[in-house]
């Protein structure tokens, strides 16, 4: 009867603990989202990290009243430098700040 009181009285206890994210690393994540009316073939860099953008990689958005593409990328919370280049051609160049949790939206008009 003890035994059961104290493992209730622990369950009860445990129930108000605090997990903090820095005990388990981040649960949110950051991401950066990238529109335009064309960027399959684009190649997006973030930081060290490049991606040739290819129809696997588009997202569709059916909210979206435009036909964009788009393209989701998950990123460390922090500043990070973002290049869009097109046949080598830079169309955009930008230097982001991402807080943790955080989705940052760029618009590419092209």
């Amino acid at each position: 009867m003890r035994m059961t009181a104290l493992a209730v009285l622990l369950l009860i206890a445990s129930a108000f603990i605090e997990i903090k994210s820095d005990d388990f690393g981040s649960f949110e994540s950051s991401s950066v989202i990238i529109r335009s009316e064309k960027l399959v073939g684009a190649t997006i860099t973030i930081g060290e990290i490049s991606l040739l953008v290819s129809e696997a990689d588009l997202i569709v958005d059916k909210r979206q009243s435009q036909s964009l593409e788009m393209v989701i990328l998950q990123v460390s919370a922090g500043m990070h430098s973002v290049t869009i280049t097109d046949s080598g051609k830079p169309l955009l160049r930008i230097r982001l700040s991402v807080q943790s949790g955080q989705s940052r939206e760029l618009r590419l008009r092209r």
